[in-house]
């Protein structure tokens, strides 16, 4: 198997030491809102309440983590000290023209998810003031949104990656 690459910051000063910095700064940042919710979900009585804050909770606690892997990935980069976990480095892909295949019908899917998912927002305007279900819809719009524009950056990492499979 190839060796997968690793990338190498060509001015460690510079550009990934501040990045780094930046993204600690951050880090940080959203360990004290994580604190702010957790105390809304713990204190409050109302079950809606804590609910909302507890989605709310799940998002910090995975951007902390893809902060985390990201720093870790940087640190690499810096100092050259390995910790985990990290983003992986990207390389080549086996596979390429079924992973892009599969990418195009997963795009189909999740574009046909957000006309459903718009088309059930209509239906829930009535009971939208009353209920969490419009707020649970929206959410669900935006991740697949998100999983639209995951897919994309897959497509085009795909696309410009050796195919490790046709490799000799």
């Amino acid at each position: 198997m190839p060796n997968q690459q690793t990338w190498k910051d060509p001015s460690p000063e510079s550009w990934a030491e501040q990045l780094l910095a930046h993204i600690r700064v951050h880090v940080s940042t959203e360990l004290d809102a994580l604190e702010e919710y957790q105390a809304i979900a713990r204190e409050s009585p109302d079950e809606h309440v804590r609910y909302v804050i507890e989605l709310i909770m799940e998002d910090e606690e995975r951007h902390h983590r893809l902060f985390d892997q990201f720093a870790n990935a940087l640190e690499l980069s810096v100092t050259g000290l390995e910790l985990t976990p990290r983003t992986p480095p990207w390389g080549g892909v086996h596979g390429k023209e079924r992973l892009l295949a599969v990418t195009h019908r997963l795009l189909n899917l999740e574009r046909d998810d957000i006309q459903m998912l718009e088309a059930l927002k209509v239906q829930l305007e009535t009971v939208a003031h009353h209920t969490l279900w419009g707020l649970l819809i929206t959410i669900m719009e935006m991740d697949t949104r998100k999983h639209i524009a995951m897919l994309q950056s897959l497509e085009r990492l795909v696309e410009d990656s050796v195919d490790l499979e046709t490799e000799t």
